[in-house]
């Protein structure tokens, strides 16, 4: 009841915070953050290549799109990365050769999804297709009418992603905005205000990946408590998860996929699916 209070009381003074002072307050915390991940340049970590090369069969290929979360800022190397944890767990479980092609970017927004799409499907054909990416449209969406419209704008180029996508991906699963009350690298009241912003945008989020045909999953809801309960799962910056962070975050997405690659028996029927049975260790998420 307490932490009820307490955050009901954080909501009310970051929404009497002039707008002003919450972009000014989002500046200096993100040029933090910027500034201790100078060493990592945004392309570094994200892992595109070959996993479980040992198995035989044509291989399942995944394209990876998005920010920083998608990229793997704050793992501790690659093997720490989404696509690294992806591409391992799926290849392990279906026992297939899996090929990661990542073309996220540490900052991006959903405005940079059409390009990150077209950079991905000149690759080649997708099988599955996994977006993250909603976070930086909520951290600077801080003025009133203006946050609105941000959000709706960007929920709904997630949307003309997917439709994008989906012309060439069997399938797309795209994680809605995580919750950013829990990451101590935003002091308050920011936080509360952006815990606001992350919310209305996983919902809106949700919306139109639904309508566009795709599969959501929902950060906030399946990760945000474990990484409330551990702060050993972000990284230096506080903001960025840590390699033991993203095996929480990508661990619905794997579960998502092991789903997809595991027909029913509707979907046989159906002349859908061929993949054999593999083991699903994560529960399902809310669609």
């Amino acid at each position: 009841m307490l932490t009820l209070i307490t955050a009901a009381a954080g909501v009310v003074v970051a929404l009497a915070v002039p707008p002003m002072a919450l972009a000014a307050q989002a500046r200096s915390a993100f040029r933090r953050i910027i500034l201790i991940n100078r060493g990592h340049p945004s392309g570094l970590l994200c892992a595109s290549g070959s996993y479980g090369e040992d198995h035989d069969g044509d291989a399942i290929t995944i394209g990876i799109l998005g920010d920083s979360l998608a990229a793997g800022l704050g793992a501790d190397d690659v093997s720490g990365t989404p696509s690294a944890l992806i591409g391992t767990a799926v290849a392990t479980r279906a026992h297939r050769q899996v090929r990661i092609v990542n073309v996220a970017r540490a900052g991006s927004g959903a405005s940079d999804l059409a390009r990150q799409a077209d950079k991905v499907l000149a690759q080649g054909r997708l099988d599955i297709a996994v977006l993250i990416v909603g976070a930086n449209d909520a951290a600077f969406a801080t003025s009133g009418s203006w946050r609105e419209r941000t959000l709706s704008r960007s929920a709904a180029r997630i949307g003309q992603a997917i439709v994008e996508l989906k012309r060439d991906a069997t399938e797309v699963i795209c994680c809605t905005c995580p919750d950013l009350g829990v990451v101590p690298g935003i002091p308050v009241p920011l936080r509360w205000f952006l815990r606001l912003s992350g919310r209305r945008l996983a919902r809106l989020q949700r919306a139109h990946i639904l309508r566009s045909g795709g599969i959501p999953v929902a950060l906030a809801e399946l990760a945000s408590p474990e990484y409330a309960a551990n702060p050993g799962l972000l990284s230096d910056d506080r903001f960025h998860p840590s390699s033991a962070g993203y095996e929480v975050s990508s661990a619905p997405v794997i579960h998502e996929i092991t789903r997809l690659l595991s027909p029913t028996r509707e979907d046989v029927a159906r002349g859908r699916g061929s993949q054999p049975a593999i083991e699903q260790p994560w529960p399902a998420s809310p669609h």
